[in-house]
């Protein structure tokens, strides 16, 4: 049966994996998801990479309180940088989907370039871009880091943003269409999976279930509270 990780909007629940050499991306980084928000698209603000906003590395990926891509990283220099994607995801609460991240820190004319895409609900994405290219007006690049990749969890500015949803797919590839550099698959937990149970991903990484607002179910029970 497929499976998906379910997040309950719980303080200290999270799935995460420690930081290994190829989420090292520097240069352009291609993010990819399956999976749903209970309500609000703003909660899908919690798949992020690279510690939290607060750390000084790394960066996030999330959706505006109005559903619209947004990209945040921090560059070599240390310093914040984003870019919001001009529309919305065309799916409501409860829907499954494919949802894409995609930044090219030089796009040959001088310039960084912000794309996002949406992949359709089969488990096979067909990515059609969602709104404008979105320019940043100068090339930059990704600081590189060692904290871990979390799910579900964003601690930032004293408070916590966590999750209500679900996330079956979760990937992360060097360059654009590049190598896969990280791949969170919920299939690689066994079912009612809960805090402390661990996976291994097809690309080396160790995923752990961490605090009691995060549980592995199947397919049938993927619109339940």
């Amino acid at each position: 049966m497929s499976r998906f990780v379910r997040f309950t909007e719980t303080s200290g629940s999270s799935v995460s994996t420690p930081n290994i050499a190829a989420m090292d991306i520097a240069g352009d980084i291609d993010i990819r998801i399956y999976g749903a928000q209970v309500a609000d698209p703003s909660l899908l603000t919690d798949y992020y990479w690279g510690g939290s906003r607060d750390s000084g590395v790394g960066g996030f990926m999330c959706l505006t309180e109005n559903g619209a891509p947004r990209l945040l990283w921090v560059d070599s220099g240390g310093t914040s940088r984003s870019l919001t994607g001009t529309a919305d995801i065309p799916y409501g609460p409860n829907q499954i989907q494919w949802l894409r991240w995609a930044l090219d820190v030089d796009n040959g004319g001088s310039d960084a370039e912000f794309k996002s895409y949406t992949g359709g609900q089969d488990t096979t994405p067909v990515w059609t871009q969602l709104g404008d290219t979105k320019l940043f007006g100068a090339t930059t690049d990704l600081g590189v880091h060692n904290d871990p990749v979390v799910l579900g969890n964003l601690t930032a500015a004293g408070s916590s943003e966590m999750l209500d949803g679900q996330v079956k797919q979760f990937l992360v590839y060097d360059g654009i269409d590049g190598t896969l550099a990280i791949h969170f698959n919920a299939d690689s937990f066994h079912l009612g999976a809960a805090t402390g149970d661990t996976a291994v991903s097809v690309t080396g990484e160790t995923w752990t279930i961490n605090g009691g607002g995060v549980t592995v179910r199947g397919h049938d029970d993927l619109l339940l509270p």
